[in-house]
């Protein structure tokens, strides 16, 4: 018997140890030995505000050294990045486009993900940018630096789409990794960030507090450019309480930074701010002096259009409240020319505001009218634009929810894929240790599924929290909204929605489209039409309802009905069958009801 033990746990020992050979050998990645100037161009690229160097170094390899396929692919993937961060993102959209990206190593897949994130990003694609840069946080490959940079900005990209406590989780993990790489200047970007955050939500005191860290590590950096950010970012801040002989103070600091940077996009930021400080404290000539120097600017640095716009605009509302009509008017024009060529909705929603006024002013109601009714259609579209990138968001994050399923199961089936030889080894070690194997093969399914059920759970909450703001938006729109076919379709599908979710109707298992037509006063066809528009079908619209209230139910263990039969619970969530239940579940969650269900009664046992 003591022999056998001994065998036993031999045979066990070289089962491990195969094991971790094997496991080790398919995490290897192909190693490059990277030239000295393109080393050096990666590290300065991850070094803040250094890009112009970066192009530098780039430029020092030899032809010989890009002759190789893969340095030559990081070189441009580089210079990319480089253009974008110096605010040529149109330039490194076209070096990334003309990239081939056929048959990439985990090496290169993980920065040339890294630099496509960061230019979708730059050029406000929030939703591809999110979806690219998760694909950095699965990989075998990883650059402590770069990562620490993606997850700053997928920080950013949930804060604006105000998945808040993600976006804190992940600029506490980029905090982590700049502060392991050794970037601690890095990290006050990260506390500016955060306190950006904070004030953005009205908790002032965590925000000072994250400025003043901030603050500090730039000072012992000596970094002027970013210190301007920090003060730019405290003088918002005093603003916003309207303590404004602290925000002079800090907007003084500022002009002083940027003197010494020399750098007309903080010199055109911090003189309308000066401005806006001296129109609340009723010092209209200084704050024209001010909007004027903003205007006297060379028109050669990249927020040129919106500093110049914001002048004018501040200008005529100095002039219009003074009375000064031909003047306040001359700039309210003057503003709706420098305005960027497209996007900015808001910013024209001002503009056109504006210029509404000045014709009410001077008498002109026609025209003052018409650009209101500019302003308004602007504001429409921000509000859809606002939308639609929620909207996409959500649905990248359902999106990467199932491919992180499946990407277990890819890499379950990978590593089943092994050589002959060590088939034979482990085969014979699973037999004899198949009880050790299934234990460790139950317990890896159950934290896939675990991860599953909570991912389904949270985008349920998602989805609802994302609804209600879409509700109130299409409220808020309907005020001002035209009568044409689109609109009309619109209406007839949110009409649709809120008939579904009143009194939960999609449990009802009668539903069709003729019969809701009829329900709705309107007919079959202008019915499915405003569905397909959509880009949905009513079968998967209605199902989808059925679903999200089967996973209500039978996560909520206060629910009685949690405890029913499946069938009993498909047939009070609307499905007539229980195959129909399942394949709707599975479709939708990727398991079935059963599995959802069992996973959860293993949590309350726990």
């Amino acid at each position: 018997m003591v022999q056998y033990k001994r065998i036993t746990f031999l045979i066990y020992a070289i089962f491990l140890f195969l094991t971790y050979l094997f496991f080790s050998g398919c995490k290897q990645t192909d190693k490059i030995n990277y030239p000295p100037h393109l080393e050096k161009a990666i590290q300065l690229f991850y070094t803040e505000n250094k890009n112009q160097e970066v192009l530098v170094e780039l430029e020092e390899l030899t032809s010989d050294e890009v002759s190789n396929d893969q340095t030559a692919f990081l070189t441009k993937l580089f210079r990319a990045a480089a253009l974008c961060e110096l605010g040529k993102t149109d330039s490194a959209l076209k070096v990334l486009n003309a990239l081939s990206i056929i048959n990439l190593n985990d090496q290169n897949s993980f920065w040339y993900n890294s630099i496509k994130g960061l230019v979708l990003f730059r050029n406000e694609q929030l939703p591809d940018a999110y979806r690219t840069l998760m694909l950095t946080t699965n990989t075998n490959f990883s650059y402590l630096s770069a990562q620490a940079l993606n997850e700053r900005i997928l920080a950013r990209i949930s804060f604006t789409l105000s998945d808040e406590q993600k976006g804190v989780e992940w600029l506490i993990a980029s905090t982590r990794h700049f502060t392991e790489a050794g970037l601690l200047k890095s990290t006050g970007v990260n506390e500016k960030i955060l306190g950006r955050y904070y004030m953005n939500n009205g908790n002032y005191n965590e925000a000072i507090l994250s400025f003043y860290k901030a603050e500090n590590i730039f000072i012992k950096h000596n970094d002027k450019a970013e210190l301007f950010y920090v003060y730019i970012n405290i003088v918002d801040y005093y603003l916003k309480l309207n303590e404004l002989q602290n925000a002079k103070k800090y907007a003084t600091k500022c002009l002083t930074q940027c003197t010494e940077v020399s750098d007309n996009t903080m010199l055109s930021l911090v003189y309308n701010n000066i401005a806006e400080i001296e129109m609340k404290l009723g010092n209209y000539d200084k704050a024209i002096i001010q909007l004027q120097l903003t205007l006297q600017l060379p028109s050669n640095y990249q927020t040129a259009a919106i500093r110049r716009t914001n002048a004018h605009l501040k200008l005529s509302r100095i002039y219009r409240q003074n009375n000064i009509n031909d003047i306040a008017l001359q700039h309210a024009q003057l503003a709706r020319t420098q305005l960027p060529v497209v996007g900015y909705n808001i910013l024209r929603n001002e503009t056109y505001k504006e210029l509404a006024k000045n014709y009410a002013q001077g008498g002109q109601p026609a025209l003052a009218y018409r650009y209101s009714d500019s302003a308004q259609q602007f504001m429409d579209s921000a509000y859809t634009a606002v939308t639609n990138t929620s909207k996409a968001y959500y649905e990248t994050k359902s999106e990467l929810t199932s491919r992180a399923f499946n990407l277990e199961r890819a890499k379950e089936k990978e590593r089943k894929q092994h050589s002959i030889y060590l088939t034979i080894i482990i085969i014979f070690c699973i037999l004899t240790l198949s009880g050790i194997v299934f234990f460790l093969q139950q317990k890896s399914k159950n934290k896939v599924l675990k991860a599953l059920v909570q991912k389904n759970i949270q985008l349920l909450a998602d989805e609802r929290a994302l609804q209600q703001s879409q509700q109130q938006l299409n409220k808020e729109r309907k005020k001002n909204r035209t009568t044409n076919g689109q609109d009309k379709s619109q209406q007839l599908y949110e009409t649709l929605i809120q008939w579904i979710e009143t009194n939960n109707q999609f449990t009802r298992t009668d539903l069709t489209v003729e019969h809701i037509a009829k329900e709705l006063g309107t007919n079959r066809d202008y019915l499915s039409n405003a569905i397909s528009e959509k880009g949905k079908r009513f079968n998967d619209l209605i199902n989808k309802y059925r679903t999200d209230e089967a996973i209500k139910i039978l996560s909520n263990k206060c629910d009685k009905r949690s405890k029913y039969n499946m069938n009993v619970i498909a047939l009070e969530v609307g499905f007539k069958s229980n195959s129909a239940f399942i394949e709707a579940f599975r479709k939708q969650t990727g398991m079935n009801p059963a599995q959802f269900r069992d996973y959860l009664n293993k949590q309350d046992l726990n």
